[in-house]
Protein backbone atom coordinates (compact mmCIF):
# COMPACT_ATOMS: atom_id res chain seq x y z
CA UNK A 1 0.00 0.00 0.00
CA UNK A 2 1.10 3.57 -0.63
CA UNK A 3 -0.38 6.52 0.10
CA UNK A 4 0.25 9.87 -1.85
CA UNK A 5 -0.74 13.23 -0.01
CA UNK A 6 -1.49 16.17 -1.88
CA UNK A 7 -2.25 20.09 -2.55
CA UNK A 8 -3.10 21.99 -5.11
CA UNK A 9 -1.21 24.99 -5.94
CA UNK A 10 -2.58 27.81 -7.75
CA UNK A 11 -0.05 30.50 -9.30
CA UNK A 12 -2.79 32.44 -8.94
CA UNK A 13 -5.82 32.98 -6.20
CA UNK A 14 -8.38 33.45 -8.83
CA UNK A 15 -7.13 30.08 -11.19
CA UNK A 16 -7.46 27.78 -7.66
CA UNK A 17 -11.17 26.98 -8.99
CA UNK A 18 -9.96 26.34 -12.38
CA UNK A 19 -7.61 24.34 -11.37
CA UNK A 20 -9.23 22.54 -8.87
CA UNK A 21 -11.77 20.90 -11.22
CA UNK A 22 -9.48 20.22 -13.87
CA UNK A 23 -7.60 18.13 -11.52
CA UNK A 24 -10.69 16.41 -10.16
CA UNK A 25 -11.58 15.41 -13.76
CA UNK A 26 -8.64 13.72 -14.89
CA UNK A 27 -8.12 12.32 -11.20
CA UNK A 28 -11.91 10.57 -11.01
CA UNK A 29 -11.22 9.10 -15.00
CA UNK A 30 -7.84 7.66 -13.86
CA UNK A 31 -7.55 4.25 -12.13
CA UNK A 32 -6.57 5.87 -8.94
CA UNK A 33 -10.10 6.99 -8.51
CA UNK A 34 -11.23 3.44 -7.10
CA UNK A 35 -9.18 3.43 -4.18
CA UNK A 36 -10.64 2.43 -0.69
CA UNK A 37 -9.39 5.30 1.23
CA UNK A 38 -9.85 8.66 0.09
CA UNK A 39 -9.99 11.70 1.61
CA UNK A 40 -9.81 15.52 0.08
CA UNK A 41 -6.27 15.64 0.24
CA UNK A 42 -4.79 12.05 0.68
CA UNK A 43 -5.45 8.52 -1.40
CA UNK A 44 -4.08 5.00 -0.64
CA UNK A 45 -3.64 2.83 -3.67
CA UNK A 46 -2.24 -1.01 -3.99
CA UNK A 47 1.74 -1.08 -5.18
CA UNK A 48 0.39 -2.62 -8.19
CA UNK A 49 -1.11 1.13 -9.51
CA UNK A 50 2.46 2.89 -8.21
CA UNK A 51 3.46 3.47 -11.74
CA UNK A 52 0.32 4.93 -13.08
CA UNK A 53 -0.36 6.98 -9.57
CA UNK A 54 3.43 8.22 -10.44
CA UNK A 55 2.39 9.28 -13.97
CA UNK A 56 -0.94 10.81 -13.07
CA UNK A 57 0.71 13.08 -10.34
CA UNK A 58 3.96 14.15 -12.61
CA UNK A 59 1.56 15.34 -15.09
CA UNK A 60 0.62 18.31 -11.96
CA UNK A 61 4.13 19.43 -11.68
CA UNK A 62 4.26 22.86 -10.77
CA UNK A 63 0.70 23.18 -9.65
CA UNK A 64 0.55 20.48 -7.22
CA UNK A 65 2.46 19.84 -4.03
CA UNK A 66 2.73 15.42 -3.22
CA UNK A 67 4.45 13.42 -1.03
CA UNK A 68 4.73 9.61 -1.22
CA UNK A 69 4.24 7.57 1.48
CA UNK A 70 5.02 3.82 1.96
CA UNK A 71 3.68 2.74 5.81
CA UNK A 72 4.19 -0.68 7.43
CA UNK A 73 0.52 -0.71 8.93
CA UNK A 74 -2.37 1.71 9.10
CA UNK A 75 -4.57 1.42 12.11
CA UNK A 76 -8.23 2.98 11.81
CA UNK A 77 -8.79 4.38 15.23
CA UNK A 78 -12.58 5.57 15.56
Amino acid sequence: MILYCFDLKPGKTKNYNKLKRKFYYHYNKSALSTAKLRTKSVVSIPNSLESQADSFFKKWRGSILVYKIRPKSVCRLA
